[in-house]
């Protein structure tokens, strides 16, 4: 079901999305071999493309899709990239999407000189067409997504499980990004700043949602992911299904479990426990909920739009979020 519905959130753009490929080979050509391997790879397991599809969708929404649109999504595409490179070096990460990551196949040293790269190709892409006012936006997501980084990092080692900390840290690492693809696909058609305002706060919500579903799917054993279920706990990532959890036990109890979490949260019996005391609680019922909520609430923000495909498609977005598996 997910799969036919993601079919059909691409449908009004998949033309647009054809052409995205293109200038993707295009901007990222290069004479030199590893280069062109590394790109190559990565775009072999370009995923499902959500944040191109929702930054085309949003100009669609608002006026012509156009080459500044395509440049626009290439550009967050590339910055979201350059993070997982540098994402999966810091977390130790060697499987993403059910393929090896660049650190797993070439080593830390190449997958942050990957990441860099691509940096420095969006930077190319947007100042060789003077598109100053998306360079704001996407250079703004860059820092908060690092800012974002750093807070996840002080959070996990001061064993920080609040829900107010946690949504600050996914609005960072995952919203921002999700925000500024609808934000600059409604400034590549002209939108005024106060539309462009409504639309990165549409994507914000949006990438809140797409993480909490993340963090549910990290607990699911059938998860279709690419990752081990309980990676988050061995990464010591307070998501917001363990955050609940906390809230339902005793004092004495929580302080047994921040100190089984320090020193066993690598082995698999302790993980496994912990995830099955999680779903008992009811923490990943807690995280659908919340999830759910958030969803609501785009639907209501969409729902002003005129009819059109695209404002369709944006509600199959909605709906895509909340039932995927992968």
């Amino acid at each position: 079901m997910a799969k036919d519905l993601l079919e059909d959130i691409k449908e009004p753009v998949k033309e647009y999305l054809l052409s995205f490929d293109d200038m993707y080979e295009t901007y990222t050509e290069n004479s030199v071999e590893l280069i062109k391997k590394l790109s190559s790879y990565i775009h072999s397991s370009k995923g499902k493309q959500i944040r191109p599809i929702l930054t085309l969708l949003s100009a669609g929404l608002h006026g012509q899709i156009n080459d500044g649109t395509l440049r626009a999504a290439l550009s967050l595409e590339l910055l979201h990239t350059a993070t997982l490179a540098h994402d999966d070096v810091v977390d130790n990460s060697y499987l993403r999407r059910h393929k090896d990551t660049i650190n797993a196949i070439w080593g830390n040293k190449i997958a942050i000189l990957t990441g860099d790269y691509f940096l420095t190709v969006l930077l190319s892409i947007l100042i060789r067409n003077n598109d100053f006012d998306t360079l704001a936006v996407v250079s703004e997501a860059a820092r908060q997504i690092i800012e974002g980084e750093f807070l996840q990092q002080q959070k996990s080692l001061q064993f920080d499980y609040s829900e107010e900390n946690y949504f600050d840290v996914i609005c960072k690492k995952t919203a921002v990004l999700i925000g500024a693809c609808c934000e600059t696909g409604a400034l590549s058609v002209g939108t005024g700043k106060e539309m462009r305002a409504r639309m990165y706060e549409i994507g914000r919500l949006l990438g809140l949602a797409f993480q909490i579903k993340d963090d549910i799917l990290d607990y699911s054993i059938d998860s279709k992911t690419g990752k081990l279920p309980g990676n988050d706990i061995k990464e010591l990532k307070f998501t917001l299904p363990l955050i609940y959890h906390f809230q339902t036990i005793s004092s004495e109890e929580r302080q047994k479990l921040l100190h089984d979490l320090k020193t066993k949260n690598s082995e698999e019996n302790f993980v496994n426990y912990l995830i099955n005391s999680v779903i008992s609680s009811g923490g990943l019922a807690y995280a659908e909920k919340r999830m759910n909520e958030i969803c609501e609430e785009v639907r209501e923000k969409i729902s002003g739009f005129p009819s059109s495909i695209y404002k369709e498609a944006f509600m199959n977005a909605v709906d895509y979020i909340s039932i995927r598996n992968t």
